[in-house]
């Protein structure tokens, strides 16, 4: 046993390997031989070992103090999961919440354990100087299993088209930024969120001040204390930053859940004629996108719209700050209303029926493509909206599976082989994160925000007993309009079918099967495209539910498969930061590399006669309920004038 020990100036190889129990620090003897020194447990820190599970190399050089070495570690890339004990003098310190955090590459659990005590320490030890020089002349990448992960990293270090460093992703969400640093084999290392404010300063309306953004983000880069290889962006779409010549915020900007538009979305459509705006753009107008804004700030701050020069999406913005360079990308760039979404250009056509200025608009890149660096040189991808970020972070790069998403909103995204519109605007039709693809996808507004709404009112644990089909009560999951299929802000949700019979159960199973139903609308649609799907990706907070993920199933009748990892938009950016790091070839390669199912949810099969006679019902429910929301909106929006 050894209290805070100096490490030598001078060595070959140092090993620090453990288990769960017991850390063991290997040194070079006398006569060639290695020395292990058990460590003591005050250098535990909260009950977890120096390191579990593993085992680190560092080739040291001759007269070099061991900070310097660790210098030079995390240089070549070989830092990436391990608490640092060393103080500014390389002598070993005890573990303090103060210290920073490092990540090491190491070998498997065998090995540790092998290194240990299983083996001679000094037979280990020259094996891993000899794998290390082997590595080396042939550069050839191996598994943690088979031969260790230190030979690996030189490997990777050294290899062509190799990556040192993990990949970062960035997520503007509306509460916060979220930030994922991953590995090229698709593990996430290192996680950080910072939320921030939501401001609505009148009913309808929702907003953010966009150097919260950026605030956040750089919060969350130092939070998780890697040097990345490259960056890549994702966030919410359609929200309108709006900037004068000298880049300056000059408003808050209005988001895409912001319903104040109404009145500019008709003015769209007549300007443009609707069946020309869905030709050109894939979309009908709708409040949430960043054209209608545009136009209702010309009509209700004149003052602000003269002296805009500049227009910018959420994640640009961050971009801006990042790298100095105003750019945005194609996917993102759909959900503006003045893209022409085929042939993945602006619109001019769109942009002179409005009275808008090109100008205005940033260069539209590819999502892979490289939009600029930072200060320290690292390559910032042109990235993708939230959904088509999130859609390539499951694996949905190609036609044949579906990306469904049940988080606050719920979403059916299908990847299209050629760029395909509904007529009538039902769904949206979107260029892809993929180079020259597309998507088509549903959106419906309230999915898990439903059953967050009703478990604010009643806790029911109740909803996996009562049968399929909630005894006949309907749910119609309107409670913040809707815009697939129906494109009505004014629509409203409604129990139907209730009896004295229905308890606290039935009511929380009808809001389960009533978001399945909505994503049914969705998928029906998809298939007028001739989408065929054979399977599901599904993702976000209501996958949590074992229940609502197989109500969804035997609803849209598919098989829907779960991912290893479940970060969403931020690790399909940092895939995308990896293809313009060069780690990738392209996105199919880096979704093939990093992208990994766990788990598959069959329908039940005695569930799905049953949702498919529902949904028959279900489908009467809008028409009947639409004049009712009508009169309710115009009241309420009455009382408030």
């Amino acid at each position: 046993m050894i209290r805070d020990p100096s490490l030598p100036t001078s060595a070959t190889v140092v090993l620090v390997s453990g288990d769960s129990e017991r850390t063991f620090l290997h040194l070079p003897g006398a006569n060639g031989r290695v020395r292990r020194e058990e460590l003591d447990e005050e250098l535990l820190y909260r009950g977890r070992c120096l390191h579990v599970a593993g085992t680190l190399v560092l080739e040291m050089l001759d007269g070099e103090p061991l900070a310097a070495i660790l210098a030079e570690a995390r240089r070549r890339g070989l830092v990436t999961s391990l608490d640092t004990v060393f103080d500014a003098s390389g002598r070993w310190a005890r573990l303090e919440p103060s210290l920073p955090r490092l990540d090491l590459a190491v070998p498997s659990l065998d090995e540790a354990r092998a290194i240990s005590g299983e083996q001679e320490p000094a037979r280990v030890a020259a094996c891993h100087r000899r794998r290390g020089r082997a590595d080396r002349r042939d550069g050839a990448a191996r598994g943690a299993g088979a031969e260790g992960r230190g030979g690996c990293v030189r490997a990777r270090v050294r290899g062509p088209g190799s990556l040192m460093r993990p990949l970062v992703g960035l997520d503007v969400g509306t509460t916060a930024v979220k930030a994922v640093a991953v590995s090229e084999s698709g593990e996430v290392v290192a996680r950080a969120e910072r939320g921030y404010p939501l401001s609505t300063p009148q009913p309808g309306w929702c907003e953010q001040d966009p150097d919260d953004w950026w605030t956040a983000a750089q919060a969350v880069l130092a939070d998780l204390g890697v040097e990345p290889a490259a960056i890549g962006l994702s966030g919410q779409m359609h929200g309108l930053v709006a900037l004068d010549k000298h880049d300056r915020v000059l408003r808050p900007a209005i988001l895409w859940n912001d319903q104040r538009t109404g009145e500019q979305c008709t003015e769209i459509e007549e300007r443009v004629g609707s069946k020309r705006l869905v030709a050109l753009t894939g979309n009908r107008a709708l409040p949430g996108f960043t054209a209608p804004k545009l136009l209702w700030v010309r009509e209700h701050e004149p003052e602000v719209y003269a002296r805009i020069a500049h227009v910018l999406l959420p994640k640009d913005y961050v971009r801006l700050r990042l790298t100095g360079e105003r750019a945005t990308d194609v996917a993102d760039a759909s959900g503006t209303l003045l893209l022409d979404v085929g042939a993945r250009r602006w619109s001019e056509e769109v942009v002179e029926a409005l009275g808008l200025d090109l100008g205005w608009l940033p260069p539209v890149l590819e999502s892979p493509e490289v939009s600029g660096t930072t200060r320290d040189g690292v390559s910032v991808a042109a990235g993708a909206g939230d959904q088509a970020a999130g859609a390539i972070g499951v694996g949905v790069d190609r036609p044949g599976t579906l990306s469904v998403v049940l988080g606050t909103s719920g979403v059916v995204f299908a990847a299209l082989p050629a760029f395909a519109r509904d007529p009538q605007g039902r769904v949206h039709a979107f260029c892809h994160a993929v180079p020259e693809g597309w998507h088509a996808m549903g959106v419906m507004l309230s999915a898990a925000g439903s059953l967050a709404w009703l478990r604010q009112l009643l806790a029911a644990p109740e909803a996996e007993r009562c049968p399929a089909g909630a005894e006949g009560a309907l749910f119609a999951p309107y409670l913040s309009g809707e815009r697939t299929p129906h494109a009505d802000p004014d629509a409203r949700g409604a129990f139907t079918g209730l009896s004295l019979r229905h308890g606290r159960g039935a009511l929380v199973r009808a809001v389960l099967e009533g978001v399945a139903y909505g994503l049914r609308d969705s998928l029906e649609l998809l298939r007028e495209l001739d989408i065929v799907p054979e399977v599901g990706r599904i993702s976000g907070g209501g996958v949590r539910s074992a229940l609502w993920t197989r109500i969804v199933a035997s609803t849209l009748g598919l098989p829907l498969e779960r991912t290893a990892v479940e970060e969403g938009a931020a690790f399909g950016a940092a895939l995308l930061g990896g293809v313009a790091a060069g780690a990738f070839a392209d996105v199919h390669e880096a979704v093939s590399a990093c992208v990994h199912v766990r788990e598959t949810v069959e329908p039940v099969s005695d569930w799905v006669g049953v949702y498919r006679d529902r949904y028959e019902r279900f489908r009467m429910l809008y028409p009947a309920l639409q004049p009712l929301g009508r009169s309710v909106e115009r009241r309420t929006v009455d009382q408030h004038t």
